[in-house]
């Protein structure tokens, strides 16, 4: 594994790591003083678009112990770190900085390319997962059961975009059964018109 350090003071820039997309695994407070994991890390996506953030509770990886036991697996997924910076979030008052060392592992994406098929029908679409992508679900994810194909309404699909933005957000998680981290192992979604062979939608 390998380390960084995170502070309360400042920000730290995720795209100073030479990988792109990693898990963390473990975080220890630099002290040693195992109480200040009471204190969240602030995790900050920023994109042309905007900012988002999100925060990262560690002491909920300790409440089912006795102690705090900094040697438990987190596997905290973070993809495009180039666009993410981390910090720990403390109240004002607290003047004392606190660091954090932050071990992680480079991400091994276990689907290189998922592909879904879309077939349009009068009164909606049709999506299905490949074959060969419905395959690499079961053998990779032994636990988990995707469904060959899930049918959406026009009236359905215009609902969904007007509530949610665009519904291949769904169709994804609902094909595949995948939730979590386990949809952050996907490296690619492409969504392929088989008519013509023709890529609708294309993400990571």
């Amino acid at each position: 594994m390998k380390n960084f350090t995170i502070s309360s003071v400042s920000d730290y820039n995720l795209s100073n790591l030479p990988e792109n997309d990693i898990i963390i695994k473990m975080i220890k407070p630099i002290d040693q003083v195992y109480e200040q994991l009471l204190y969240p890390i602030r995790i900050t996506q920023n994109r042309r678009s905007g900012s988002y953030s999100y925060l990262l509770h560690p002491i909920n990886y300790f409440l089912n112990s006795k102690k705090i036991e900094t040697n438990q697996t987190i596997d905290e997924i973070i993809r495009g770190c180039k666009d993410y910076t981390m910090r720990i979030y403390t109240p004002d008052k607290l003047s004392k900085e606190i660091k954090f060392d932050i071990s992680y592992e480079k991400l091994n994406f276990v689907i290189t390319e998922l592909k879904i098929l879309m077939v349009k029908q009068l009164d909606g679409i049709n999506y299905s997962l490949s074959p060969v992508s419905f395959y690499e679900i079961k053998n990779q994810f032994p636990n988990v059961h995707p469904v060959r194909s899930i049918f959406a309404a026009f009236d359905i699909k215009s609902s969904f975009e007007n509530l949610h933005g665009s519904i291949d957000k769904y169709i994804i998680p609902s094909l595949t059964n995948l939730e979590g981290n386990d949809l952050k192992k996907i490296k690619k979604v492409l969504i392929v018109d088989p008519s013509t062979n023709k890529t609708i939608y294309e993400g990571e």
